[in-house]
């Protein structure tokens, strides 16, 4: 599949996971409380540290090897159901210490359900990787949608019948075995594998920095939820939960469409003596050029979409939300530069440089956290800069890049997104005179601010405009 089927396949699917995830918050935030979305941080905080063991590596292995070998598929199913099965016995035992430490019983009973995962995630992981591998992002995209969908229905369901955050508890599980059972049944590898406890040397060493890493970034990027949690209780955790999870979705979907896919059209760049680093600097420019209009948009319509959204308990998301998107700005030049790295199979300096990265995080976001959620906003932001900082002392030289190659791309979207800052101060200023409510602004400016911008795509010839009428010219011919 070429990459550019792939990335639709992908982003469609991303796209209809968002608005699955998007209805969801809305129904969700006006059935729950902050206090039971804090709940529900809380222990899919611990339970996504301990999912990010259960893989160790091995999807990304299967996808990146060079050769792979049959002893491979074996091996990685093998090594995720031992760690797989250990590490849900491991999060039935600390569900009763944690529900403590919060003081709520509620936090080991969530904790209780979401250890399903790592029963359930093992079975589909060797399908799922090779699904990758093989670049067949259309079953990719058909497995994830019915699985969305599923799991949308049941936690939808039982929100409305009045289970509060264990209806977001038994979503995901139902998420985990729709897309496990899915890959097993449509995917490449037999139906049943017999897994192997031994001979997976090769898997081992390749995930213990991926993992080592995986972990690392799992534990500082949710230790703000606990941090929270504890200094100003359950609601600043689920209100800074809330803002985090929107500037994420919007980042998810701008992202990851062409995210699922980098990885392995790197590897098979790799592979084949291609030029993986010239195609991850022309992605780089594709989203940054979609990226920074968007979060400039979500920034200068946050309490408006916030309102419409969530309702007026949810106010005091407005100012991290909007601090949160000028770290995401911040990071967008150098996105896919870490499934670069992992395609070329140099991680050594990589490994210290995210190491140096999330420490730095977990003490800028602990200094933070004294000033609540506009502290921890702020530590994000200082963290992505430093972050920018070490990669370009320690990773760069490995790749042969450096400011002036990123310059390139940063020079090219700085002309969009002056236009989209204008257009939305403009509009802005303009439904003040008069008087415009935050359903108005929804509905009337945020639609002409779009499309505003989408002329300036066009009259500005932005390579994202001239990407999309090569594939629009393409659909044509065929």
């Amino acid at each position: 599949m070429s990459i550019r089927r792939a990335v639709i396949f992908s982003t469609l699917q991303r796209y209809y996971g968002f608005v699955m995830a998007f209805i969801s918050t809305i129904v969700v935030s006006r059935l729950l409380s902050p206090a039971d979305l804090g709940t529900f941080s809380v222990a899919m905080s611990v339970a996504g540290v301990a999912t990010s063991f259960r893989e160790f590596g091995a999807s990304a292995f299967l996808i990146r090897s060079p050769t792979l070998e049959k002893h491979h598929e074996s091996c990685a199913f093998g090594l995720t159901l031992l760690l797989g099965g250990g590490l849900g016995l491991v999060l039935v035992i600390v569900a009763k210490p944690l529900a403590q430490f919060f003081r709520t019983d509620e936090v080991a009973d969530l904790v209780y359900i979401l250890s399903l995962n790592l029963f359930l995630l093992p079975f589909g992981t060797v399908n799922n990787a090779l699904i990758r591998r093989q670049m067949q992002f259309d079953l990719l995209a058909r497995i994830n949608v019915i699985a969305l969908t599923l799991g949308f229905l049941v936690t939808l369901g039982l929100a409305s019948l009045g289970f509060g955050a264990y209806s977001l508890a038994w979503g995901a599980v139902a998420l985990s075995l729709f897309s496990s059972g899915l890959s097993i049944l449509w995917g490449p590898a037999p139906a049943i594998i017999r897994p192997r406890f031994t001979g997976g040397g090769d898997i081992i060493r390749f995930g213990s920095q991926t993992t080592g890493l995986s972990v690392l970034w799992d534990i500082s990027s949710r230790y703000s939820d606990f941090l929270l949690g504890r200094m100003h209780g359950l609601a600043a955790t689920g209100l800074m939960s809330r803002a985090a999870g929107l500037a994420n979705n919007v980042n998810d979907v701008l992202l990851s469409g062409f995210g699922a896919v980098a990885l392995s059209y790197f590897s098979q760049l790799q592979r084949e003596k291609g030029d993986p680093l010239a195609t991850h600097l022309r992605l780089a420019a594709l989203v940054t050029g979609l990226g920074w209009p968007a979060f400039v948009g979500l920034a200068f319509f946050a309490e408006p979409l916030t309102l419409a959204l969530y309702g007026e308990n949810w106010l005091g998301i407005v100012l991290p939300l909007q601090i949160l998107c000028l770290q995401y700005c911040l990071g967008l030049p150098f996105s896919f530069q870490y499934e670069l790295v992992m395609a070329k199979g140099s991680m050594d300096k990589q490994v210290k440089a995210i190491v140096f990265i999330e420490i730095f995080r977990i003490v800028a976001v602990t200094v933070g956290a004294m000033w609540g959620l506009i502290g921890v906003a702020v530590a994000l932001v200082v963290t992505q800069l430093f972050a920018t900082l070490s990669c370009s002392l320690m990773v760069w030289p490995m790749l042969n890049v450096g400011w002036a190659d990123y310059w390139v791309v940063i020079k090219t979207n700085l002309p969009i997104t002056a236009v989209t800052i204008a257009c939305c101060w403009g509009a802005l200023a303009l439904a003040s005179q008069w008087s415009a409510s935050y359903v108005q602004l929804i509905l009337v400016v945020c639609p002409v601010v779009a499309v505003c911008v989408l002329a300036g795509y066009a009259a500005l010839r932005h390579p994202l405009f001239v990407e999309v009428m090569k594939l629009l010219k393409g659909w044509r011919t065929a």
